[in-house]
């Protein structure tokens, strides 16, 4: 069940953020880990990428923290379809493997970056606010084993 406020109802000076993950808990330890940084308001939670899409309809959040593996609507498939229909919102895609081909899918999906839950918080809250200031941030690790298979193939 998708939740949040209404758009403009922030205080002003604070990123808006609505949190996309199917599980709860996950939910809930993000929005708390988000709500410590004097800067940033969760306004809104999805469990899919439905609600992920409705709530930036009806809320025009500042930034989307978004699962990459979802049930319904992945958050691949969300983030495509909010960047085409709110190109100015960033999606930060995150997910708890580190799966490069899932990162090649989410930049092909106009991602702003990709980031693994594992990091841990501050990576996590550095990624976001890396996110809302234009900048690309992408799991280094993720990165390289995509550019050797890259390089692999291009090599055969």
């Amino acid at each position: 069940m998708a939740e949040g406020t209404e758009a403009g109802s922030s205080p002003s000076g604070r990123s808006r953020v609505v949190v996309a993950d199917n599980h709860p808990r996950a939910r809930d330890t993000l929005k708390q880990m988000l709500s410590q940084q004097p800067d940033l308001q969760v306004v809104g939670e999805a469990q899919d990428g439905y609600e992920a899409l409705e709530l930036c309809r009806r809320l025009q959040p500042d930034l989307v923290l978004m699962e990459a593996r979802m049930p319904k609507m992945d958050g691949i498939e969300a983030t495509r379809r909010i960047k085409r229909e709110f190109p100015g919102i960033p999606v930060l895609v995150m997910n708890t493997l580190g799966a490069p081909d899932q990162l090649l899918e989410a930049l092909k999906a106009r991602a702003a970056g990709y980031v693994l839950k594992t990091s841990g918080p501050q990576r996590i809250s550095d990624a976001v606010h890396g996110a809302l200031m234009s900048e690309n941030p992408l799991d280094k690790n993720m990165v390289m084993q995509l550019l050797r298979r890259m390089i692999d193939e291009a090599s055969n």
